[in-house]
């Protein structure tokens, strides 16, 4: 049996050893921690730039292809379409947002199928094209004046013109929208002192404003606050301030009519049926010549290109009398000098004209 101080001994080198050991690994621990967090924020740099890469390379040579849905579900807004009463995604909301939401359309116009000329083929909806700067103005004319109403060698002032529904018939009054207005500026005192007298009147121009635009969110609300309120009302009178800054917004081809010739106003009219002869009877030949002298029977009263802006927004006595075919006064006075016609004028001309004075620079 060995002696106690041997054991004694060999249990302090052990502790010691152990003790040796313990320290080497505290030394070491540190060292492989780093090294260990080190190997691991390289490897997230390493696989980041891997996956980055990779995205790159399949973005530029594999591109992902949108779903249909969102492209597809909102047909592409042509001339074309001008024509039809339904354009899906655009008269109506589409089953889900397209990308298309941000190119789309607030409004729609409603196509007009008592025009000859875009209905037999021979023209588009919108037919002006050639001018890039000036077709923008001159197509948003083509929604609510008949072609006749400008191409003409009718050089009366003002023109006799009347408001023809899109629906068909004949001559009616002006648009609602407009009559709306009308009462809104010219007959503000009544507005303000006798509000009863006036408030029936409003509530039908604006229901009938309401359908001929299928529909207007903003109108209607205001419709809502109108009719339920008490006529004279703070609530009835902040509504009617609010429609009377809102519905100028709308008198912009939200007509459901067009201002046309008063002879053609009419769909039996003489020269109404005329014309709709000599079209079909063009469409029905395919000989040149003959084609060719009906294409000259047709146009006889039909200017190529027309007076120019300054005609209606300039000249004075202007084509059309625009109080006399349902603008406000204030709108009318406006509509009769239109500083921005003036511009479009020099356009149309290749004339030059200087951005600061804008709407001082006036022709002589």
């Amino acid at each position: 049996m060995a002696p106690a101080g041997n054991r004694k001994q060999r249990l302090v080198a052990a502790v010691r050893r152990v003790g040796s050991v313990l320290r080497a690994i505290g030394h070491v621990f540190p060292i492989l921690v780093k090294r260990a967090w080190a190997l691991l924020i390289l490897g997230v740099l390493l696989g980041a730039g891997y996956l980055a890469l990779d995205y790159l390379a399949r973005l530029v040579f594999k591109p992902p292809v949108v779903p249909s849905e969102f492209v597809l579900s909102a047909e592409p807004i042509k001339a074309d379409a001008l024509r039809k009463d339904h354009v899906a995604g655009v008269t109506d909301r589409p089953e889900r947002a397209p990308l298309a939401h941000y190119h789309g359309v607030d409004r729609w116009f409603r196509p007009d199928h008592r025009d000859g000329c875009t209905v037999a083929g021979c023209h588009d909806p919108l037919p002006h094209t050639k001018q890039p700067a000036m077709r923008a103005f001159t197509n948003l004319h083509a929604t609510f004046i008949a072609c006749q109403t400008c191409h003409t060698t009718d050089s009366q002032r003002p023109a006799a013109l009347a408001w023809a529904p899109l629906a068909g018939g004949g001559a009616s009054e002006p648009p609602a929208i407009l009559r709306l207005n009308q009462l809104l500026q010219n007959r503000r005192a009544q507005i303000t002192d006798q509000p009863r007298d006036v408030h029936g009147e409003m509530v039908a121009l604006l229901r009938q404003t309401i359908a001929v635009a299928g529909g207007d969110p903003v109108l209607e609300y205001l419709l809502l606050q109108i009719e339920t309120a008490e006529p004279g009302s703070p609530v009835w009178r902040h509504a009617v301030d609010q429609l009377s800054a809102e519905a100028p917004q709308h008198a912009r081809g939200d007509y459901g009519a067009k201002l046309t010739p008063t002879s053609q106003a009419d769909d039996g009219s003489a020269e109404r049926k005329a014309m709709s002869k000599l079209t079909k009877a063009y469409l029905a030949t395919k000989d040149a010549a003959e084609r060719k002298r009906l294409e000259k029977q047709l146009h006889a009263s039909i200017a190529a290109k027309p007076g120019g802006c300054l005609v209606c927004h300039g000249d004075q006595p202007p084509r059309v009398d625009f109080a006399a075919v349902g603008y406000g006064k204030e709108r009318a006075a406006a509509l009769s000098r239109l500083s921005l016609a003036d511009q479009i004028q020099r356009i149309r001309l290749g004339e030059e004209f200087h951005l600061p004075r804008l709407l001082e620079d006036k022709r002589e």
